[in-house]
Protein backbone atom coordinates (compact mmCIF):
# COMPACT_ATOMS: atom_id res chain seq x y z
CA UNK A 1 0.00 0.00 0.00
CA UNK A 2 1.53 3.30 -1.03
CA UNK A 3 1.39 6.01 1.95
CA UNK A 4 3.37 9.52 1.87
CA UNK A 5 4.44 11.02 5.58
CA UNK A 6 4.46 14.71 5.27
CA UNK A 7 6.39 16.61 7.95
CA UNK A 8 6.68 20.29 9.15
CA UNK A 9 9.84 22.64 9.85
CA UNK A 10 10.92 22.57 12.00
CA UNK A 11 9.74 18.63 12.77
CA UNK A 12 9.67 19.01 16.64
CA UNK A 13 6.07 17.30 17.54
CA UNK A 14 5.40 14.03 19.22
CA UNK A 15 2.02 13.57 17.74
CA UNK A 16 1.24 12.39 14.34
CA UNK A 17 -2.24 12.92 11.90
CA UNK A 18 -3.58 9.93 10.43
CA UNK A 19 -5.15 10.92 6.93
CA UNK A 20 -7.87 8.98 5.24
CA UNK A 21 -8.27 10.35 1.92
CA UNK A 22 -11.98 10.71 0.16
CA UNK A 23 -13.13 10.34 -3.64
CA UNK A 24 -16.50 7.66 -2.48
CA UNK A 25 -14.01 5.12 -1.89
CA UNK A 26 -13.78 5.04 -5.93
CA UNK A 27 -10.97 7.41 -6.22
CA UNK A 28 -8.08 9.21 -4.42
CA UNK A 29 -4.75 8.98 -2.81
CA UNK A 30 -2.14 9.74 -1.11
CA UNK A 31 -0.48 11.49 -3.89
CA UNK A 32 -3.82 13.36 -5.10
CA UNK A 33 -3.96 14.59 -1.41
CA UNK A 34 -0.53 15.65 -0.81
CA UNK A 35 -0.82 19.45 -1.32
CA UNK A 36 -3.64 18.63 1.77
CA UNK A 37 -1.13 16.68 4.03
CA UNK A 38 1.58 19.86 3.48
CA UNK A 39 -0.98 22.27 4.59
CA UNK A 40 -2.13 20.50 7.85
CA UNK A 41 1.97 19.91 8.65
CA UNK A 42 2.48 23.54 8.20
CA UNK A 43 -0.96 24.44 10.31
CA UNK A 44 -0.69 21.30 13.09
CA UNK A 45 3.28 21.45 13.19
CA UNK A 46 2.87 17.78 13.31
CA UNK A 47 3.86 15.14 10.62
CA UNK A 48 0.78 13.61 8.05
CA UNK A 49 1.03 10.35 7.38
CA UNK A 50 -1.43 9.79 4.06
CA UNK A 51 -2.24 6.38 2.68
CA UNK A 52 -3.77 4.65 -0.43
CA UNK A 53 -6.37 2.65 0.56
CA UNK A 54 -7.51 -0.25 -2.19
CA UNK A 55 -10.36 1.20 -4.24
CA UNK A 56 -14.38 0.12 -5.40
CA UNK A 57 -14.78 -1.57 -7.40
CA UNK A 58 -11.98 -3.65 -7.47
CA UNK A 59 -11.72 -3.90 -3.97
CA UNK A 60 -15.52 -3.96 -1.69
CA UNK A 61 -15.71 -3.72 2.07
CA UNK A 62 -14.16 -4.46 4.17
CA UNK A 63 -11.10 -4.19 1.95
CA UNK A 64 -10.46 -0.34 2.47
CA UNK A 65 -11.03 -0.68 6.11
CA UNK A 66 -9.12 -3.54 6.48
CA UNK A 67 -6.12 -1.04 4.32
CA UNK A 68 -6.99 1.62 7.23
CA UNK A 69 -6.03 -0.49 10.23
CA UNK A 70 -2.67 -1.44 8.51
CA UNK A 71 -1.94 1.98 8.42
CA UNK A 72 -2.80 2.47 11.99
CA UNK A 73 -1.01 -0.44 12.72
CA UNK A 74 1.96 1.26 10.42
CA UNK A 75 1.99 4.39 13.10
CA UNK A 76 2.24 2.00 15.66
CA UNK A 77 5.48 0.86 14.76
CA UNK A 78 6.74 3.99 13.85
CA UNK A 79 6.39 4.52 17.94
CA UNK A 80 3.38 6.09 18.22
CA UNK A 81 1.29 5.80 21.10
CA UNK A 82 -2.89 5.57 20.65
CA UNK A 83 -2.49 8.99 22.36
CA UNK A 84 -0.46 10.95 20.08
CA UNK A 85 -2.35 10.09 17.38
CA UNK A 86 -4.78 12.57 15.17
CA UNK A 87 -6.95 10.17 13.08
CA UNK A 88 -8.10 12.23 10.27
CA UNK A 89 -10.38 12.52 7.27
CA UNK A 90 -12.98 13.22 4.74
CA UNK A 91 -15.85 12.14 3.10
CA UNK A 92 -15.47 8.42 2.96
CA UNK A 93 -12.20 8.98 4.53
CA UNK A 94 -14.01 10.22 7.37
CA UNK A 95 -16.05 7.37 7.41
CA UNK A 96 -13.17 4.88 7.34
CA UNK A 97 -12.13 7.11 10.22
CA UNK A 98 -15.14 6.34 11.79
CA UNK A 99 -15.28 2.66 11.20
CA UNK A 100 -11.32 2.35 11.95
CA UNK A 101 -12.29 3.68 15.74
CA UNK A 102 -14.80 1.98 16.36
CA UNK A 103 -12.58 -1.59 15.35
CA UNK A 104 -9.90 -0.37 17.45
CA UNK A 105 -11.74 1.73 20.20
CA UNK A 106 -8.60 3.27 20.09
CA UNK A 107 -7.48 6.31 22.34
CA UNK A 108 -6.78 8.54 19.71
CA UNK A 109 -5.66 12.45 20.63
CA UNK A 110 -8.36 13.38 18.35
CA UNK A 111 -10.55 12.13 15.63
CA UNK A 112 -10.98 15.22 12.85
CA UNK A 113 -13.38 14.86 10.39
CA UNK A 114 -14.31 17.34 7.16
CA UNK A 115 -17.71 16.05 6.22
CA UNK A 116 -18.04 12.32 6.97
CA UNK A 117 -20.34 10.13 5.16
CA UNK A 118 -22.19 8.62 7.85
CA UNK A 119 -25.28 6.66 6.54
CA UNK A 120 -25.93 5.00 3.32
CA UNK A 121 -29.47 6.00 2.74
CA UNK A 122 -30.67 9.86 1.40
CA UNK A 123 -33.47 10.34 2.63
CA UNK A 124 -33.37 13.20 5.03
CA UNK A 125 -34.02 16.61 4.35
CA UNK A 126 -30.66 17.99 3.64
CA UNK A 127 -30.71 15.77 0.41
CA UNK A 128 -33.50 17.32 -1.25
CA UNK A 129 -32.56 20.80 -0.34
CA UNK A 130 -29.30 20.97 -1.36
CA UNK A 131 -29.05 18.44 -4.32
CA UNK A 132 -29.16 21.41 -6.86
CA UNK A 133 -25.97 23.07 -5.71
CA UNK A 134 -23.95 19.81 -3.58
CA UNK A 135 -22.19 17.93 -6.62
CA UNK A 136 -22.69 14.38 -4.57
CA UNK A 137 -25.66 12.05 -5.94
CA UNK A 138 -27.65 10.42 -3.84
CA UNK A 139 -26.87 7.24 -2.32
CA UNK A 140 -28.58 3.97 -4.54
CA UNK A 141 -27.08 0.96 -3.02
CA UNK A 142 -29.32 -0.61 -5.99
CA UNK A 143 -27.71 1.27 -8.78
CA UNK A 144 -24.49 -0.26 -9.88
CA UNK A 145 -23.22 3.23 -10.81
CA UNK A 146 -23.40 4.21 -7.20
CA UNK A 147 -20.51 4.66 -5.21
CA UNK A 148 -22.20 2.82 -2.53
CA UNK A 149 -23.06 0.15 -4.56
CA UNK A 150 -19.85 -0.60 -5.72
CA UNK A 151 -17.73 -0.32 -2.27
CA UNK A 152 -20.23 -2.80 -1.20
CA UNK A 153 -21.49 -5.33 -3.81
CA UNK A 154 -19.02 -7.97 -5.84
CA UNK A 155 -19.44 -10.78 -8.30
CA UNK A 156 -18.85 -12.71 -4.82
CA UNK A 157 -21.70 -11.26 -3.15
CA UNK A 158 -24.97 -9.41 -3.24
CA UNK A 159 -27.27 -6.81 -1.10
CA UNK A 160 -29.26 -9.45 0.65
CA UNK A 161 -25.91 -10.88 2.07
CA UNK A 162 -25.35 -7.24 3.75
CA UNK A 163 -28.00 -5.32 6.23
CA UNK A 164 -25.78 -2.18 4.94
CA UNK A 165 -28.41 0.03 6.40
CA UNK A 166 -27.80 -1.25 9.92
CA UNK A 167 -23.96 -2.36 9.62
CA UNK A 168 -22.44 0.00 12.26
CA UNK A 169 -19.05 0.17 10.05
CA UNK A 170 -20.61 1.27 6.97
CA UNK A 171 -23.07 3.26 8.17
CA UNK A 172 -21.43 5.08 11.56
CA UNK A 173 -24.85 7.07 12.29
CA UNK A 174 -25.81 3.23 13.84
CA UNK A 175 -22.76 2.91 15.57
CA UNK A 176 -22.44 2.74 19.59
CA UNK A 177 -20.12 6.09 19.87
CA UNK A 178 -20.02 5.71 23.40
CA UNK A 179 -16.16 6.83 24.40
CA UNK A 180 -15.27 8.53 21.02
CA UNK A 181 -12.33 10.64 21.56
CA UNK A 182 -12.47 14.43 21.10
CA UNK A 183 -13.90 14.89 17.91
CA UNK A 184 -14.31 17.93 15.40
CA UNK A 185 -16.56 17.63 12.79
CA UNK A 186 -16.98 20.53 9.74
CA UNK A 187 -19.09 20.77 7.00
CA UNK A 188 -20.41 22.89 4.59
CA UNK A 189 -23.61 24.94 5.17
CA UNK A 190 -25.15 23.85 2.05
CA UNK A 191 -24.22 19.91 1.77
CA UNK A 192 -26.88 17.08 1.08
CA UNK A 193 -25.39 14.82 3.75
CA UNK A 194 -25.70 17.73 6.16
CA UNK A 195 -28.87 16.12 8.25
CA UNK A 196 -26.60 13.38 8.58
CA UNK A 197 -23.91 14.39 9.52
CA UNK A 198 -25.69 16.82 12.39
Amino acid sequence: MAAECTSPIPDTSDYIILYVHGGAYTSGSARQYRGMHVRMARASRMRVLGFSYRLAPTYTYPIPLYDAYMAYMHVRHMGYADNQIVLAGDSAGGNLALALWQLTRAPFRALVLFSPRVDVTSFRTSWTTYKQVDVLHAYDVQDPVSPIHQLLVSNSKSLGDLDVLSDPFVAPIQADLSGLPPTLVQMGGAEVMGDDIR
